[in-house]
């Protein structure tokens, strides 16, 4: 598609060369002004849609690249990396009260910096595999992930030990050394390069996203969220708030606007689905089971949310979702947080104040 237009615009730039004849100047090619011309031709891309948010961004040769999925830190917020560059970011419950994230990205090249990195664990492994991304990792539990990772043959790369160590890097943050592990766009391509990992993918769709806003009709939900707070277990909670100028939600994280810890850039999404299932702990009575097979929730967009339902199963199975009827679902384009919380847990929207009246401005 993209050659046939080159081609016409080509056509249509010298049938205007050659018909200026008669009492009008000619334009000479060597002027410029028709190089020029087709310097600018050559440079039209027609981008392809990307599966993981509906948005029109990968250029032909990238739409079937395999993505890469990155567990990421969030016990030390203030020194994260490229949340902002993902695709979808996933977060759900692990030890010790908090929550860690999965990073997911398309195309991995636009990444920079992305970390701290942590170790593995079965759902962040298992949400990985829904997408056929590679899922890197700083160390894995011993005790209930390594022996999943044998039982499925996951294809997973472990940047704190053995040949895939030289893939991520130490960088003091002011925190204690666990919290220190980062990698990035260049070592990760050249990590699956060498380690021989599989880098395209035949698996190119993920749930349906409506046209982008120039194209369609943005969703609405049947109820306002303009902040929007998810209690995960023992009180530890997300907050976002919407910013009706560009149409999506920015994390807050203790009273101010969550930023990238290298641009200063905000962490913002379109999308917010909030998932509620079984969270337990493991006979060890430490580590903590997320149980994906399917409940209900929550989708939150445009300053808006609505009930929905969720399945999964198997672990190389994508997230599925339905309305709360069970008709079909679609998202508005754009990128996506996605909240894996216990049932027990709660979920606070405030509504929109109301427009100011004259009355009320003139106070």
């Amino acid at each position: 598609m993209g050659k046939k237009i080159v081609c016409l615009l080509l056509a249509v730039c010298l049938l205007f060369l050659c018909g200026c004849s008669g009492g009008s100047p000619t334009l000479d090619i060597d002027d410029g002004f028709a190089s020029s011309l087709i310097s600018r031709v050559e440079e039209v891309i027609v981008y392809e849609t990307n599966p993981l948010t509906g948005e029109k961004t990968l250029t032909p040769e990238k739409v079937n690249l395999r993505p890469v999925a990155v567990s990421v830190n969030n016990a030390v917020e203030s020194v994260q990396t490229s949340l902002t560059n993902a695709d979808i970011i996933y977060e759900t419950e692990v030890e010790g009260g908090t929550t860690r994230l999965l990073a997911v990205f398309k195309d991995i090249s636009i990444a920079g910096q992305v970390g701290p990195v942590r170790s593995a664990r079965i759902p962040f492994n298992d949400l990985a595999c829904g997408h056929d991304a590679l899922f890197l990792h700083c160390g894995v539990d011993p005790r209930y992930c390594a022996a999943h990772f044998k039982n499925i043959g996951s294809d997973h790369m472990d940047i704190n030990t053995g040949l895939a160590a030289k893939y991520g890097f130490r960088e003091p943050n002011g925190f204690a050394y666990e919290h220190t592990m980062y990698t990035n766009a260049d070592k990760i391509i050249k990590g699956m390069e060498e380690l021989e990992k599989r880098t395209t993918t035949e698996k190119n769709t993920w749930i349906s996203f409506l046209p982008e806003p120039e194209e369609g009709t943005p969703v609405v939900a049947a109820t306002t969220a303009q902040d929007v707070r998810v209690v995960f277990n023992g009180g530890y909670a997300d907050s976002f708030k919407y910013n009706a100028d560009v149409g999506v939600y920015q994390r807050i994280r203790n009273g101010s606007f969550h930023t990238d810890y290298k641009t200063g850039a905000r962490v913002s999404v379109k999308n917010i689905f909030v998932l509620k299932t079984t969270i337990r702990n493991y006979p060890d009575g430490v580590h903590r089971e997320v149980l994906l097979n399917s409940g209900s929730g929550y989708y939150i967009s445009d300053g808006k949310y609505e009930e929905i339902k969720w399945a999964k199963g198997d672990y190389n199975a994508p997230l599925t979702f339905t309305k709360a009827d069970g008709s079909a679902f679609s998202a508005n384009a754009g990128n996506s947080w996605i909240c894996i919380i216990n049932s027990s847990g709660r979920v606070d929207f405030t509504a929109a104040p109301p427009p100011a009246t004259s009355s009320t401005a003139a106070e």
